[in-house]
Formats: C-alpha cells, structure tokens, sequence
C-alpha cells in the first residue's frame, strides 16, 4: 500500500474509516501501512512524513518496550522515574520511537507535572542553603507588593511556589501547543497536546545547574534537549513534515514566552 492511502487523514477529524481495531470505542482516523488495520489517534504510530503503523504492529516490529514509569513490573516507582529521566535525556529526539506509551495521557501528563515540579524545587533548596541572593530577591519582591513578611514566610512561599504554578503552567502549555500544532496542520485534542509534553519535560532537570561566568548553561542545555524532545514527540505522534514540527515548536516557544512575560 502506498504512503498516499492515508495522509489525507489527519489526527481528530472525521474519517468515514469507522471505528479503531484496536479502540473500539474511538474512530479511525487512518489505516495502518502494515496491516491495513483502521487505526486510531491513540493506537497510532507515525513513522514520520505521514506514513503510519497500527500499536500492534509497532510492538511487532520492535517497539514494543514500555516506558519505564508506565512499566508496572517496575521494582519502585523512583527507580521507573530515573531510568524514564535518563532516557528522554540520552535520546530525546528518538525517545517517542522508542517506546510505547498508554492511551491515557495521565501516566505522561504525571510525569512531566513531577519534573516541573520537583527540579525548580530542590534549586531553590540549594540557593536557600548555599547563600542570600535568593533571600535577598525575596525581600525584594514582598516589598514591591507591600507585604509584611518574616524569613520563614518568604522561605516557605519559594517552596511552595514552584509546585503551587504547576498545573497552571502545564495547563498554558497543553493550550500553546494545541494552537501551535493546528496552525501547523495537525488535529489533535488538548489532552494529546498534555501527553506530547509530559516526557520532555524531564529538561527541567538541568534548571539545578547553576550559572557559569553568568551564562544560564542549565537553562540553555534543558531547552535544547526539551524542543528536541517535543520535536520527536511531534514527528511520531502526528503526520507533520520535520519542517512543520519545527515551526509547530518555534510558534509554541513564543506562546510560552508571551505567557512567561503576562
């Protein structure tokens, strides 16, 4: 069968293919390549330029490891976290392909909530520990809103605050690339959006290295890796061309830092 059976159909628009092999309760938005099964968007494996496989298929063909923090013969769920850490961040741009991911975005959306969550947490626990820059921005910062404050107060609320922003944050970026991708001529649900960031996120571990000579090397290596990992993302799990899933990338980084700035 050729690559043209199918690319026609994009991700969350009607088909007429009936309902997917796999998910009965879902409808077909292609036909996999390999077995002509109708396949759809959950059970959908993109090999990249449109041509797509069926998830059975893929797991016969080799793709049939499961994420490690998806994986429940798993001995721990920290060991499952750090070995899912150390993937996304060896291979990000291969990460997708790699490995087979559940229909439901919780398992992603979870993962990528703890990373943003957990890193920016334990930098400010190291800037609390090792000096008074962060003290000193946070007197900063209370006196500009006008509130009274003591240390222990300001300590707690720079605690607190990176978890606190989380599902706001991840909220905002879900949207951002939701629009980012239809743009870009991809059809896929909010909740697809979620699950495409959940594992890039595992970047936010480089925010707990420090400034070198005043360059924000952390910052700039977890960029790198997270747009490279979200570009991989996009590649397997949509029928964008390279080109437009670095457009889709580039128009959600602006988003992101129009939100940053509001």
């Amino acid at each position: 069968m050729s690559q043209d059976t199918h690319t026609n159909t994009r991700p969350g628009r009607t088909s007429g293919l009936g309902a997917c092999a796999i998910r009965t309760d879902e409808p077909a938005v292609s036909l996999c390549t390999r077995c002509d099964a109708p396949t759809g968007w959950t059970a959908r494996r993109v090999l990249g330029q449109g041509v797509a496989i069926c998830s059975s298929c893929h797991r016969e063909l080799g793709g049939a490891r499961l994420v490690p923090w998806e994986d429940s013969t798993e001995d721990s769920v920290v060991a499952s976290f750090l070995k899912t850490l150390f993937a996304a961040l060896r291979s990000p741009r291969i990460f997708s392909i790699a490995y087979t991911r559940a229909a439901s975005p919780l398992p992603a959306v979870a993962f990528g909530a703890v990373c943003m969550g957990l890193f920016p947490t334990l930098s400010v626990i190291y800037l609390l520990a090792t000096g008074d820059s962060l003290d000193i921005a946070l007197v900063e910062l209370f006196d500009t809103a006008g509130v009274s404050t003591t240390p222990t107060t300001r300590r707690l609320s720079a605690l607190i605050a990176p978890s606190a922003r989380v599902p706001f944050v991840y909220a905002c970026h879900a949207c951002t690339l939701w629009l980012a991708t239809r743009v870009l001529g991809a059809r896929m649900r909010i909740r697809d959006a979620a699950r495409l960031l959940g594992y890039p996120y595992a970047a936010y571990v480089f925010v707990l290295v420090p400034p070198v000579f005043g360059i924000p090397l952390g910052f700039t290596i977890g960029s790198i890796l997270f747009f490279n990992g979200l570009i991989g993302a996009l590649l397997m799990d949509t029928d964008l061309t390279p080109g437009r899933s670095l457009g889709a990338v580039m128009l959600f980084a602006l988003g992101a830092a129009i939100l940053q700035m509001v």
